[in-house]
């Protein structure tokens, strides 16, 4: 398994390295074809929309309802930019953005919703908000394409504490008694999650993924 594991992060490692350079090399052609004003006009966009979505995947605990009130104008304005970067077939670098950004959304959509169904102070409940907000913290360590953002600062601190508490509050969820099957389920879905979204940031700081 842990063979197996290590493979997957070497060959997303390669993947990676292989579709940053056919961005690069697209996006000679995109800079040369596409018009410049309606390209710097997608890119202010772009950042305008990466950075509201990263300021809630900063915090140490998700907005969820800060989050809601975004939540249409975010759909709109991706429904928008998908629109006008599908007819820049050249620009991949913008698309890519844009394929993240939509993937950010999607994650704080669907852990807002989670996070409606554990608001109790039981345990189990104050593990599962633990984990659903760490998936969404995670995306705080990618970049605007989505890659690992290794000069980020504290991004290796980041990484080997969120491994170190993502391992305790396992250890901590184990220990509980009467779990509901569909909350165990859910716990061990996201926790799975996480984790190997981990590993793919350690890889990057060749921390050796059989000591995760």
């Amino acid at each position: 398994m842990q063979l197996t594991t290590q493979f997957i992060i070497f060959v997303f490692a390669l993947f990676a390295s292989s579709l940053a350079g056919q961005i690069a090399t697209a996006d000679s052609s995109c800079y040369l074809t596409e018009d410049k004003h309606l390209m710097e006009e997608v890119e202010v966009r772009l950042n305008w929309l990466f950075h509201f979505m990263k300021k809630h995947t900063n915090a140490s605990r998700f907005d969820k309802d800060g989050f809601r009130l975004l939540e249409t104008a975010l759909s709109l304005e991706i429904k928008s930019l998908d629109t006008v970067i599908g007819q820049m077939p050249l620009c991949k670098h913008l698309s890519h953005r844009l394929s993240f950004a939509s993937h950010m959304l999607q994650v704080m959509r669907d852990s807002a919703e989670y996070l409606d169904k554990y608001t109790g102070n039981e345990s189990d409940a104050r593990v599962m908000r633990y984990v659903i907000e760490l998936n969404v913290q995670l995306l705080a360590l990618r970049n605007a394409y989505g890659m690992p953002d290794t000069q980020k600062e504290g991004y290796a601190d980041d990484v080997s504490a969120h491994i170190r508490n993502l391992h305790a509050v396992r250890e901590l969820f184990e220990q509980l008694q009467n779990v509901d099957f569909t909350v165990s389920i859910m716990f061990y879905t996201l926790f799975d999650r996480a984790l190997e979204t981990l590993k793919v940031y350690a890889w990057h700081l060749r921390i050796p993924a059989d000591s995760m």
